[in-house]
């Protein structure tokens, strides 16, 4: 299942990677600054979603694996209806207040990656809630195609082609915004189609050794809340500890010696690049997690090692030859954003190392996810801590 799953998940990926089309129409439309400013908002509004989604996108998985151990579909049902409409309020909630909020701190303090009309991606936040929770819900059925065509087919060509569309209608500043709302939106319709139809399918369940263990009765919304904001406060401090030098640096624009709107798109294009690497993991990451739920469920903890063990070979059998290409290669990788960016190269070659190395070890951080949520939440908050503090030194020098 591992196995199969992870093929499936590479399909998506190999789909989702044209993404990277998007990001370079915008480096070749916009130029440097508009990467920088579509760089800094997408982050913003990604940090923000970890709180929407309120962690129900992971929690998911596990309390549906449960359900389907002992044949409750109509409590999976319940479980994903419950999960959809926390996230999906939550998530509209924070649109509305956060826009002009977001609008008003970047006139109040100057923030000039937030000028042009950028701040209206907010407006993708119930998108996003409900396709991440969509999603984790055919995850935990072993349905892993549903999000080759959310994600990988609609959301990503919906996005860059409004963006064309927009592009060409004249409205420049705010095609990728627009271009994400539209996305995100649309992805989340197919993928909630597809997680109600997994949940209406005949249950094609995991072979389970041993006995199945009791469903007991349908947790609360509070005792979701309860599981999953542990899981919701690690993925946050996640999210933001691979941004935090985007986010940072976005907020010195102007501000320090060398911060300037054209030279932070240039480090956001070495971000995206170096951020690949992740892919090499995220292969894995949507099996895995349903996987290991349906192993500590069973009790059988040397399996659960096991399952640990084998995908992390195999992550870093295939991150070592990327790893080698961005460190030696990495102003020729550069120049296909435009002849500005080759400037970067030594900025993608130290991202190229720190992300494997996280890659590699965040198989972890997944198992945490089952077996110690709060385990996971003070490792987050110890790296985030330690990011922050470096970079609020260095980055003045």
């Amino acid at each position: 299942h591992l196995a199969r799953g992870a093929a499936a998940n590479a399909l998506v990926l190999v789909a989702a990677n044209f993404r990277a089309v998007f990001t370079f129409l915008i480096a070749r439309l916009l130029g440097e600054a508009g990467l920088g400013r579509f760089t800094l908002v997408f982050a913003t509004v990604d940090l923000i979603s970890k709180v929407g989604i309120l962690g129900l996108d992971v929690a998911v998985v596990p309390l549906l694996v449960k359900r389907e151990a002992t044949g409750d579909r109509d409590g999976s049902r319940r479980l994903f209806v419950r999960a959809v409409v926390a996230g999906l309020g939550v998530s509209t909630l924070l649109a509305m207040v956060g826009l002009p909020v977001l609008v008003w701190i970047a006139g109040r303090y100057h923030l000039e990656g937030f000028s042009r009309g950028g701040t209206i991606m907010l407006l993708a936040l119930p998108g996003i809630a409900v396709a991440r929770i969509a999603t984790g819900t055919s995850r935990a059925l072993m349905s892993m195609r549903s999000e080759l065509y959310s994600r990988g087919l609609v959301e990503t060509w919906m996005t860059t082609g409004v963006f064309v569309i927009a592009v060409g209608l004249g409205l420049r500043d705010t095609a990728p915004s627009l271009a994400v709302v539209a996305g995100s939106t649309g992805g989340a319709i197919v993928a909630f189609a597809l997680a109600t139809r997994a949940l209406e399918a005949p249950r094609r369940g995991v072979a389970r050794p041993g006995p199945a263990p009791s469903g007991g009765a349908l947790p609360t919304m509070v005792e979701m809340l309860r599981f999953s904001l542990p899981i919701a406060g690690s993925s946050l401090l996640s999210s933001l500890s691979l941004s935090v030098d985007v986010l940072l640096l976005g907020a010195f624009v102007g501000r320090a010696p060398g911060v300037t709107l054209e030279s932070f798109g240039v480090f956001c294009a070495a971000a995206e690049v170096a951020g690949g690497l992740r892919k090499v993991r995220q292969v894995f990451d949507p099996i895995f997690v349903p996987v290991a739920a349906t192993r500590h469920a069973s009790g059988l903890r040397g399996d659960l090692r096991d399952t640990v063990a084998s995908p992390g070979r195999w992550v870093l059998a295939g991150q070592l030859p990327l790893v080698g290409v961005l460190v030696l290669a990495s102003g020729a990788v550069l120049s296909i954003y435009g002849p500005g960016f080759r400037s970067g190269a030594l900025w993608l070659a130290v991202l190229a190392l720190a992300h494997a190395a996280n890659s590699f070890t965040g198989l972890i951080d997944a198992l945490l996810v089952i077996e110690r949520p709060w385990l996971g939440l003070i490792n987050a908050i110890v790296t985030v801590s330690t990011q922050l503090l470096a970079g609020l030194i260095l980055i003045p020098l």
